[in-house]
């Protein structure tokens, strides 16, 4: 039976006999004229005041909470009078009280123990805290335990399936279930601190029982308190499983300081064995943890990232400590102020078995460093703003560079037929995925096509921004008559053998374009995303020399609503191809996505001609609206009547304002589509929760749905109705 909490009393909680006694002296001192004495009676007795007054209102407030059933809330108020009366009774009797609704009498017999400890016998709440303390024992002692009933298995599963900080809650309910917690090391082989700290504090007081467990651990914090408590566990060698650890955004130079970073370098040292993942992530510049002493004392490293408002230079620290390479590091993030080539350059050489490599903020001459300094490099991000993707998403698994090129260390002029091997593939470059910014500024032209060149055998994606670069905004370009002529060059030595997937912004000089176009291997491309293209009709014809691509989507391709002879022929062209797709006979290659987006000249014709090709299943379409609902329904129409092989599986329907505007209509379209499995909505004003639950209901086969910015999709209860009619493998709806 839960004894509900006592009503807090103005007398109970409000004693001014205290104050009073101290006005007394403030009078006495006054009559004395004693001036000093009158000003440290007066501040005593204000501070003395507004105490009392302090953990009057949190007890009122506290009492609310656990009432409402706010336990944690209420808790934090009761700790909270506590610190600010530590010899008045109130903070403890609260607390207590709040503990045992809970059922955690452990911890309230260590509260009632505080107590006794703190406040003064001679007060009359002193007997309360000893009948309490035998009260909270009895309860220990006698309750009964379903968890101790339960096989050790099934404990095991609730354990792993409660959140961090209440599992750090239960080692106080009990000595049974602080050993089960503590033999159950999968529940802390992952530790995410929460970005809250009074959940933080709670974690870190179960580390003695959990540390040895922890493979995995984000610190997110700016207490001192919760980042010393980490710091010592880990320098006492206590973390003795720890692969990855990951300070985030949160973590602040107020807890990083010098004395710190000390203390955590001799941390890394006995952490050494295990770990290989750090990522650090740094609001404050004047970062003090330098990269130098990070690879040093963490010989196995293989993951490292580091993000921080310093420039490179200012955190590379003394290089010359580290005596030889780095040979474990493969995954490297430098996200910093400012890269420059000259800062990237020695960091490079000490880590020449880099696969993965992402540059922020970087300067274009940081180019030539990754060329002459990672010759195994495999993905590379250049000021991309976005985490990269994982490699085995997008690379070709049946291929495989197994054995790593082995930096050269001689310095004579000595060579034996290794060196000489060496130095080729040096030459030749591992590079297979390219990653730049995604529209912005782009990248130098020149830069790139060396490094283009030197991996043309390899590259397998490329997402390429070659837009206007700060350097052309300088310089007032495009120059009318000025042609670059490093695309020229280039075309004559470059062959991509193995490309599969290009996207791509034109450069101002529209040069790179068809550059791309010539050297693409006809067997190897599988997907092409020109981006603000300039030229349609070349594109189309390059793409109908070619087998058909397994996708194609034509982004921000925008042509001027006066020039009608150029829409015409964009849509020409368009039709043309997809005829082309439609006739062709070849068996491997076939279309299978295609994505319209902010490409306004797309018009019914082309939708009529998409809709012979037998193998599409994916459409997405995103701010395209040269055609009615009314046409997009007979496309999907048609597309289901004349093609016995054609099943649209997924469907994404994006800012598309003026084609979906009912809920009616978008269940008219997917009402024609019997095998839609995957339905993407996006940025859709007009549909509503009635047309959420319409949807569902009627498209019996559709298993995935992610619903976003649709203003009026508003009630939860839509989410609960959805997820009772049918067990979806991915659903995401996000209530406005």
């Amino acid at each position: 039976m839960v004894v509900p909490l006592p009503v807090p009393t103005d007398t109970l909680t409000i004693d001014m006999a205290p104050a009073i006694s101290i006005f007394d002296k403030v009078k006495n001192a006054h009559n004395d004229h004693d001036y000093n004495k009158m000003i440290q009676f007066g501040s005593a007795m204000i501070t003395s005041i507004q105490q009392l007054q302090l953990v009057s209102v949190h007890e009122y407030r506290a009492f609310a909470l656990g009432m409402n059933g706010k336990f944690d809330a209420a808790v934090e108020d009761a700790e909270t009078m506590i610190k600010y009366a530590p010899m008045m009774p109130q903070g403890y009797l609260r607390l207590g009280n709040l503990l045992e609704m809970q059922g955690k009498q452990a911890r309230a017999l260590e509260v009632y123990q505080e107590a006794l400890d703190n406040v003064s016998t001679d007060d009359p709440c002193y007997s309360q805290f000893v009948q309490g303390k035998e009260m909270a024992q009895e309860k220990l002692d006698r309750r009964f335990d379903l968890f101790a009933t339960l096989p050790l298995e099934i404990i095991d599963k609730i354990i792993v399936l409660l959140p961090e900080v209440e599992r750090a809650n239960l080692f106080e309910v009990s000595t049974m279930w602080s050993k089960r917690l503590t033999n159950c090391q999968l529940a802390w082989s992952e530790l995410q601190n929460q970005h809250d700290d009074a959940a933080n504090v709670m974690v870190v007081q179960a580390l003695p029982s959990i540390a040895e467990h922890i493979k995995n651990l984000t610190i997110s914090t700016v207490t001192s308190e919760v980042w010393f408590r980490y710091l010592d566990y880990m320098n006492g060698g206590h973390f003795k499983k720890i692969k990855s650890l990951n300070f985030d955004s949160h973590t602040s130079n107020n807890v990083l300081d010098v004395n710190s970073i000390m203390t955590l370098t001799n941390a890394f040292w006995t952490m050494r064995h295990t770990l290989t993942t750090f990522k650090m992530r740094i609001t404050n510049c004047d970062t003090p943890l330098k990269i130098a002493d990070i690879l040093f004392y963490c010989p196995n490293l293989s993951t490292l990232a580091l993000d921080t408002q310093d420039e490179l230079n200012e955190v590379l620290g003394d290089l010359t400590i580290l005596g030889e390479p780095h040979h474990s590091i493969v995954d490297l993030t430098i996200d910093t102020a400012r890269t420059t080539g000259d800062a990237l350059r020695p960091v490079l050489k000490l880590c020449p078995f880099v696969k993965r490599l992402r540059l922020e903020y970087a300067r274009d001459c940081t180019f030539s460093a990754v060329c002459d300094e990672c010759p195994n490099l495999e993905v590379f991000g250049f000021n991309t703003q976005y985490e990269l993707p994982d490699s085995a998403d997008i690379l070709d698994r049946t291929y495989d560079n197994k054995y790593p090129i082995l930096p050269s260390t001689n310095t004579d002029h000595s060579h034996n037929q290794s060196d000489i091997m060496n130095s080729k593939k040096h030459q030749e470059g591992r590079l297979r995925a390219f990653y730049s910014k995604n529209g912005g500024r782009g990248i130098s032209g020149n830069e790139f096509m060396r490094l283009l060149q030197k991996n043309q055998k390899t590259v397998e994606l490329l997402y390429v921004n070659l837009s206007k670069t700060d350097e052309q905004e300088d310089n007032d370009e495009p120059h009318s008559n000025f042609h670059p002529d490093y695309a020229v060059k280039a075309a004559n030595v470059i062959k991509l053998d193995r490309l599969s997937s290009l996207t791509y912004w034109p450069d101002i000089y529209g040069v790179f374009e068809p550059l791309f176009l010539r050297t693409i291997d006809r067997s190897s491309i599988k997907h092409i995303n020109p981006i603000c293209a300039f030229d349609i009709p070349s594109i189309t014809r390059t793409l109908m020399e070619l087998p058909p691509l397994e996708s194609l989507e034509l982004t921000n391709i925008e042509i001027d609503n006066d020039n009608e002879d150029a829409k015409e022929t964009a849509v020409q062209c368009l039709v043309q191809l997809f005829k082309y797709y439609a006739a062709s006979s070849d068996p491997k290659k076939k279309l299978k996505m295609v994505a319209f987006e902010d490409t306004h000249f797309v018009s019914d014709d082309v939708l009529d001609a998409l809709a012979n090709i037998e193998t599409l299943n994916e459409l997405k379409f995103h701010g395209t609206n040269n055609f009615t609902s009314q046409e997009l329904k007979k496309f999907f129409s048609k597309l289901k009547a004349q093609n016995t092989g054609a099943q649209i599986t997924k469907l994404k329907l994006s800012d598309l304002d003026d084609l979906i505007d009912s809920d009616s209509t978008l269940l008219d379209l997917v009402s024609t589509m019997d095998g839609l499995e995957t339905l993407y909505l996006n940025a859709l004003p007009k549909i509503t929760d009635v047309g959420i639950k319409a949807l569902v209901d009627n498209v019996k086969g559709l298993h995935s749905l992610i619903v976003k910015g649709c203003i009026r999709v508003t009630s939860e209860e839509t989410v609960s109705y959805v997820k009772s009619r049918k067990n979806f493998n991915h659903l995401e709806i996000f209530v406005a």
